[in-house]
């Protein structure tokens, strides 16, 4: 089924749709909305990037669980285990790895909508295209703005009290 919906010989139909399934359709909706997707992130910076991270995430109309990778022994693993909606991995937590963890998701299919971001130390322009072409869907420098991972998130941003411009690392 994946591999048919991949190459759009099917396509899957909304539950409203189906005949008999409005009150399951509704239900499983504000489910939905009762539990998303955790961001995982690995990074050495706890108060400058991760502790902020995790309170910008929080004060969401829907709030967003940050996962903290760094006890992890196969990274690749816990990924596939939480199933987030995004995954930001800093090189200098992971050095050498970042490529095969970004085409081990890739791989796997019910990791395709997991959305990759790799954070790099200083000039990351000789980085960034052997990341993406790895399968990384950002490639970010230190400060990182709360923007650039809402827009991976696909989701609206946190609500009005909280600022949405700022960094969620302080510059290097």
């Amino acid at each position: 089924m994946y591999r048919l919906a991949e190459i759009e010989l099917i396509q899957p139909l909304p539950q409203s749709s189906l005949p008999g399934t409005a009150s399951a359709s509704a239900a499983s909706v504000s489910a939905g909305e009762a539990a998303a997707r955790p961001v995982m992130v690995l990074d050495p910076d706890e108060e400058g990037f991760c502790r902020p991270l995790r309170e910008l995430l929080a004060r969401r109309a829907r709030p967003i669980p940050l996962i903290d990778l760094s006890g992890e022994l196969d990274l690749t693993d816990a990924i596939a285990r939480e199933r987030p909606g995004l995954v930001v991995l800093n090189e200098t937590a992971a050095p050498g790895k970042l490529e095969e963890i970004a085409r081990a998701v890739r791989a796997t299919p019910h990791l395709a909508g997991t959305a990759l971001a790799a954070v790099t130390e200083g000039d990351a322009s000789l980085a960034h295209d052997t990341l993406a072409a790895a399968g990384f869907d950002a490639v970010w420098s230190k400060p990182i703005h709360y923007l650039d991972l809402v827009a991976l998130l696909g989701a609206e941003p946190t609500s009005a009290a909280a600022p949405q411009p700022s960094p969620v690392s302080p510059a290097r």
